[in-house]
This record gives C-alpha cells, sequence and structure tokens, in this order.
C-alpha cells in the first residue's frame, strides 16, 4: 500500500519534479508540465476512493540547477483546477490550485513544496497521517523525504489555518 501511495502521489505531483537537468549556466530551466488524472484506492489516502482530475492546468516551471545538474530551487506559476470526486457516489468538489508555488531541493532526497493555494496527498504514514489537504489560500509547506529504500514520508511543515481536508469535505458532500 505505500508503494502505492507513492506512485499515486508522485503522479499528482508532477508539479513538484524537477524538469531536464542541462548545463549550468545560470539560467532556468523552463518546462510546463502537465498533472495527470488519478483515483486514490480507499486507504490510501482518504477512506474511499477518490479520483482527481485537472480539467484546466497551464503551467510553467522555472528550475534553477547547481553545477553537477542537481535541482536547487524552482518556481511554477499558472493555472490549475483539480476536481476531486468520491467515486462511490460521484459527487465532485472543485477547487483552484492556481497561482504560483516554489520548490526547495535542500538535498538529493529532500524536496520542499510551498505555496498557498497546494494540495497534500498524505497517506498512512505521513504526518498528519491519511488527508488530502488543501491550502485554501494560506501558506503551506511540505516536506517530501526519499529514504534509502524508495520510500517517500510527506510531512506537513506548515499547516496554514485556513487548509480543507478535501476527504472530509467529500464526506459531508457525499452523505
Amino acid at each position: 500500500m505505500r508503494r502505492l501511495v507513492a506512485v499515486l502521489l508522485a503522479a499528482l505531483l508532477v508539479l513538484a519534479a524537477p524538469g531536464p537537468a542541462r548545463a549550468h549556466d545560470g539560467a532556468p530551466v523552463v518546462t510546463h508540465p502537465v498533472p495527470t488524472a488519478l483515483t486514490l484506492p480507499a486507504g490510501a489516502v482518504c477512506a474511499f476512493d477518490v479520483r482527481v482530475e485537472f480539467p484546466v492546468t497551464d503551467l510553467t516551471r522555472h528550475t534553477w540547477y547547481a553545477d553537477g545538474g542537481r535541482p536547487v530551487f524552482a518556481v511554477e506559476t499558472g493555472t490549475m483546477i483539480a476536481d476531486f470526486t468520491a467515486v462511490a457516489t460521484g459527487r465532485t468538489v472543485r477547487r483552484d490550485l492556481s497561482g504560483t508555488g516554489y520548490y526547495a531541493y535542500p538535498d538529493e532526497r529532500t524536496t520542499i513544496l510551498s505555496g498557498t493555494r497546494i494540495v497534500a496527498l498524505l497517506g498512512p504514514n505521513d504526518r498528519p497521517a491519511n488527508r488530502l489537504l488543501f491550502s485554501g489560500g494560506g501558506f503551506m509547506s511540505v516536506r517530501v523525504t526519499v529514504s534509502g529504500s524508495g520510500t517517500r514520508v510527506r510531512t506537513v511543515i506548515v499547516n496554514p489555518p485556513t487548509a480543507e481536508d478535501i476527504c472530509a469535505t467529500l464526506a459531508r458532500v457525499a452523505a
């Protein structure tokens, strides 16, 4: 199950992956990431199956690299709308993730995503566990650490009072 959650998170957070490296000349590498739809099975994040789709995306990422090709920092801006659907009921909530996100890569195993309109998919081994958090306009920061065995652990390090648990929202909407 942990491996499935890691794969699903990687699919949703295509935004967090740095673009292709090139020779370091001080200029950023510009990419246009396109997130893909995915279905999170019950227990991976929410207590029920959740489908995540992106009906609108127009993103641009600027990534700066250190000598040797390791990403150091990235800024992503643009428009992104996400639909979260409780699969069993078909009930959907839409959230606007448009704006600016910031990525820091302090070392080869850590990524920190920060911004005011970001989503964190948090599985059973993450902190907090089993949440699908949307920052809701408040500043949120999430650290993703990959162990030597490839296990990802996501930790919300700044959680705004405006954060919404989409799992709880879908459970209320679907009730």
